[in-house]
């Protein structure tokens, strides 16, 4: 089932995303981004939240995980297929699908939706079939999956995409700390980035706990004694790394 016209709540990352692959799509008509304060959002086309639709438009929720609740509360009664976009909430009252794309989405770089896995759930089978067309018009991978098993995949997306980009920041934060630029990283994280596409990670893992070289983690607690949180993390993240390849 395609819609007649597609809307999106939100303004953030992915609605923005979304948006701009919907409207570059002969398949759909994009109608706009839905915001409470249209005047500020500034993008366009933008509607307000008491927009009327059409039976059967398609609302995509793209808005905090929080807000997804009193989005539906405000929006359901009008006729349209609400379809909420988190990886973490489950389905709801309200809610006729998910649809969540396993990507991180930035304003400031080209979205990339190529083999990205796209997590599809509905009980309305004619909505779904419409949903994965849309995954695949993205040049995504449709995957059918109730919410539990979402959950899961977003878990593991926050471990492999926000947890390394904190660690980036405290690598960063080592560097400075003794004069060095953060930039002398870029090397090798483009570096493990690249072998983690050709090989498994459990493959490419390198360095100090997994050689269970403890002369060397020793040094690097001592180094990271002025910074006790930080010292916590790479003991722990160590200790890890050495159950993980017993």
């Amino acid at each position: 089932m395609l819609p007649k016209n597609c809307y999106i709540a939100g303004t953030g990352n992915l609605a923005l995303a979304l948006g701009e692959h919907i409207q570059s799509n002969k398949d759909y008509v994009f109608k706009g981004w839905i915001s409470r304060n249209p005047s500020a959002a500034g993008i366009n086309p933008v509607c307000a939240y008491d927009v009327e639709f059409e039976q059967d438009d398609w609302v995509f929720l793209c808005v905090p995980d929080r807000f997804i609740a009193d989005a539906a509360k405000t929006l359901s009664s009008r006729g349209a297929k609400l379809i909420h976009c988190s990886g973490a909430t489950a389905m709801q009252a309200g809610i006729d699908a998910v649809w969540w794309p396993m990507q991180t989405f930035s304003k400031e770089i080209q979205s990339v939706w190529q083999q990205v896995p796209v997590f599809i759930e509905s009980p309305d089978e004619k909505l779904r079939k419409g949903l994965i067309h849309l995954a695949e018009t993205t040049g995504g991978v449709p995957i059918i999956a109730n919410s539990e098993t979402r959950n899961a995949a977003h878990v593991a997306a926050v471990v492999a995409n926000n947890f390394s980009n904190a660690m980036y920041v405290f690598a960063g934060n080592i560097l400075e700390e003794h004069g060095l630029s953060p930039s002398l990283l870029k090397p090798i994280i483009k570096q493990t980035a690249e072998k983690v596409q050709a090989f498994s990670p459990t493959e490419v893992q390198t360095g100090p706990a997994i050689r269970n070289d403890q002369a060397v983690i020793e040094g690097h607690l001592e180094l990271l004694k002025k910074q006790p949180v930080l010292q916590q993390l790479y003991k722990q993240i160590s200790a890890a790394i050495q159950f993980l390849f017993k």
